[in-house]
C-alpha cells in the first residue's frame, strides 16, 4: 500500500498516518 503515495505532496502525510495505524495496531496486540 505504501507504493500510492511514495511520491508528492501527499508521501509525508500519508507515511504518518500509515506509520500511526501500524502503531495502534502494535499496542491492540500488544494488550490482549
Amino acid at each position: 500500500m505504501d507504493e500510492l503515495y511514495t511520491q508528492g505532496y501527499l508521501s509525508f502525510a500519508f507515511r504518518r498516518t500509515l506509520s500511526r495505524l501500524q502503531e495502534m495496531q502494535l499496542e491492540r496486540f500488544a494488550g490482549s
